[in-house]
């Protein structure tokens, strides 16, 4: 897969999103395994990414957080 269709949005976004995901998981206290913990981190990631393409954190205006705490309520919702 192309750098950028892995990355839309760029490594640097992918990776400040990968954080966030990461946090909002761990202040979740899900009762997971730590690797189920990183691959949803990772896999969840990439797929908001892909959702979000084009609209980087800049043009965001303050609601990129919210809208990975509401991307994570979904999937958690989900599973």
């Amino acid at each position: 897969m192309s750098q950028e269709k892995k990355y839309p949005n760029g490594l640097r976004e992918y990776l400040e999103t990968l954080v966030m995901m990461s946090v909002e998981l761990e202040a979740r206290d899900l009762p997971m395994h730590l690797i189920n913990y990183i691959d949803h981190a990772i896999d969840w990631s990439e797929e908001f990414e892909q959702m979000y393409s084009g609209r980087n954190m800049r043009i965001w205006d303050g609601d990129w957080l919210d809208a990975i705490q509401e991307f994570v309520d979904e999937k958690i919702s989900k599973s």
